[in-house]
């Protein structure tokens, strides 16, 4: 026997419900393994002696964002001068937060 448009639609719809319940299941699990991962690389990363390390890499970043500002300068002031500003920013946090953690660390 054949099913009428209504059966078919609502067995249509069903089945597609179906599909994206298992999609959803499917993204939840992701999400929560790149929770954790986040989770674990951020522990990771909060450890003393790397954070100082990547602090260090950020005073470099600056220094290289600082004379990107200069060199731009030559050819538009205001602009080089609002990248130097972006850059010395940068430096002086990264320091700060060296700083910061060599006191934590000998506070220990």
């Amino acid at each position: 026997m054949k099913k009428s448009v209504v059966e078919k639609t609502s067995d249509h719809i069903l089945k597609f419900n179906q599909e994206l319940d298992r999609q959803r299941e499917g993204q939840k699990e992701f999400l929560q393994q790149q929770a954790e991962k986040r989770k674990v690389w951020l522990e990771k990363i909060t450890q003393g002696e790397n954070l100082i390390r990547y602090s260090k890499w950020g005073v470099k970043a600056g220094y290289a964002v600082l004379a990107g500002g200069l060199l731009t300068s030559v050819f538009s002031p205001w602009r080089g001068l609002g990248i130097m500003a972006v850059g010395s920013l940068s430096i002086a946090s990264n320091l700060w937060q060296i700083r910061r953690l060599q006191n934590q660390e000998r506070s220990k």
